[in-house]
């Protein structure tokens, strides 16, 4: 569709800047001025497009430097456990009454009692 628009006080000089441009680009002064006016509409939507999409966009590095800061807690947390863990295991492992071999011989216990009990509930000669 060919539109025709007048251009009104346009600086002559202005338009000698655009002819000598579109003689030293091969082509002719009307394609130089579409160009330049499809690139400044392009710029323009580029530029409306950006501003209904910086938000969420803002929102995003936000969370996720949110979530990168919680992760960064939770790594120093796990340090931190890890460090009271090795310690205690240590000194559990140094005693010669070690709490660990009681801890294990409590879950033996919980789990020798736990098979009784379910040995207990079931008898396969009840339902003979």
């Amino acid at each position: 569709m060919k539109i025709t628009k007048t251009i009104k006080l346009l600086n002559s000089e202005d338009l000698e800047i655009i002819e000598q441009q579109a003689n030293s680009e091969g082509i002719t002064t009307n394609e130089l001025l579409r160009v330049i006016i499809s690139n400044y509409a392009s710029q323009l939507n580029r530029q409306k497009s950006s501003r209904v999409l910086q938000p969420d966009i803002d929102d995003l590095i936000i969370a996720n430097n949110n979530m990168i800061t919680a992760m960064n807690y939770n790594t120093v947390v796990i340090g931190e456990t890890l460090k009271v863990f090795l310690s205690k295991y240590k000194t559990v492992l140094a005693s010669p009454d070690s709490e660990l071999d009681q801890l294990g011989q409590q879950l033996e216990n919980m789990i020798s009692k736990k098979e009784s009990t379910l040995k207990k509930k079931f008898d396969p000669n009840e339902y003979s």
